[in-house]
């Protein structure tokens, strides 16, 4: 190619170029390519419009080999049923079609999970959060939408064992006992029908603030109970997991008000026993200097 194309001006052959190596001066600027597997990588078949085209080309061996491929391709060739039909090859179309059928069956069978990226601001400034611009693209991409509407019947859910382990903290020990009694019940007979109305009771002394009377007298509750999963009203779980986390804190600062008498009271016992120490040797040492000064007045009358 390079030596039947040396004249022409549009060719770039650069002395550091691997052999399979050549450039075109096109007029948006000067591209590269690389004759390496190039017919592997362009078995797609040519459209008629181009093989038409490339035939009519001024370069002998461009409309010589052209031509050969498209009297190849019109040449009719006999189907088992001995009908004629065109010779074709599979193009680049039938090669994404059964890529994207094999990868959107592989998709099929996971669990996808998508992304949507929300630019923080249109200057791409990092550390720079743009609300109004943010809400925007939530709105156009449907969360904001998608929000609202799960918002309106029970947003939340949680399985019943986590559930009643996330918010034990919450209801009366008398209830909790039933609770695990009714869950190892649940466990020996696969009935879980106890259980559920067991987690329901429970629910219902925590969620009581919540509980709403409507026009005709009827109450409705702030979550339901399912099979598996006890499903809440918009405001219910944000409410249990703030008095969650003020039971825990409660039960922090017991658990530091007990460390802490621990603690001073150890201290208290070991001062208490140093004192008694010091008191001890006080009294020894003024008893001594005592018993001493008597025993020098007894020698000194004894001496007279």
């Amino acid at each position: 190619l390079k030596t039947m194309n040396k004249d022409l001006s549009s060719l770039i052959s650069a002395r550091l170029d691997r052999p399979t190596q050549f450039g075109i001066a096109h007029y948006a600027g000067p591209v590269k390519y690389d004759s390496h597997q190039f017919v592997h990588k362009n078995q797609d078949t040519i459209p008629n419009d181009l093989l038409n085209c490339a035939v009519k080309s001024t370069n002998a061996i461009i409309s010589k080999e052209i031509k050969v491929a498209a009297n190849a391709r019109n040449k009719p060739t006999p189907s088992k049923r001995g009908r004629k039909r065109s010779a074709g090859s599979k193009t680049v179309l039938t090669q994404f079609r059964s890529q994207l059928r094999s990868l959107m069956s592989n998709i099929a069978k996971t669990k996808s999970r998508y992304i949507r990226c929300i630019k923080p601001n249109p200057e791409k400034v990092p550390y720079r959060m743009n609300m109004l611009s943010s809400v925007e693209q939530l709105r156009c991409a449907g969360v904001v939408s998608a929000v609202t509407v799960s918002r309106m019947a029970f947003p939340n859910h949680l399985a019943h064992g986590v559930a009643i382990d996330r918010f034990h903290c919450l209801g009366s020990h008398q209830l909790l006992m039933e609770v695990d009694a009714a869950r190892e019940a649940a466990k020996d007979s696969n009935d879980n029908v106890a259980f559920r109305s067991a987690i329901d009771n429970v629910f219902a002394q925590i969620l009581k603030p919540l509980e709403t009377t409507n026009d005709d007298g009827s109450v409705t509750k702030a979550y339901e109970t399912g099979k598996t999963r006890v499903y809440f009203r918009a405001g219910a779980l944000e409410k249990m997991e703030s008095d969650r986390l003020a039971a825990l804190a409660r039960l922090a600062k017991v658990m530091q008000s007990a460390t802490r008498c621990l603690v001073a009271r150890s201290r208290f016992i070991k001062l208490r026993r140093r004192t008694v120490a010091a008191q001890a040797l006080v009294r020894k040492w003024l008893h001594r200097k005592r018993f001493l000064r008597m025993k020098d007045a007894a020698i000194t009358l004894q001496a007279w």
